[in-house]
C-alpha cells in the first residue's frame, strides 16, 4: 500500500466513530487514533520482518519437536 491508501484507510477507520463524542470518551478516541496510527505504520514498514520471524520460529520448534521426538 502506498501512503495516499494508507492515509487514506486510517481516515476512514478514524471516521468511522460517531462525530459528536462525549468528553468523557475523548481518552477512547485517542487510543483509537493512536492504535489505528500504529497498526497501518505496522503493517507497512515491518510486515516482511514479522513474516520472517514467524517462519523462522515455525522452523525452530519444529526442529526441536523433531529432536526429541526421535527414538534414541
Amino acid at each position: 500500500m502506498t501512503d495516499n491508501e494508507n492515509l487514506s484507510l486510517f481516515n476512514i477507520v478514524r471516521n468511522s466513530l460517531p462525530l459528536s463524542v462525549p468528553k468523557r470518551n475523548y481518552l477512547i478516541r485517542q487510543i483509537h487514533d493512536i492504535f489505528c496510527k500504529e497498526f497501518l505504520y505496522f503493517n507497512q514498514f515491518n510486515y516482511q520482518m514479522v513474516t520472517i520471524i514467524l517462519s523462522l520460529w515455525i522452523v525452530f520448534v519444529y526442529s526441536i519437536g523433531a529432536a526429541f521426538s526421535t527414538p534414541s
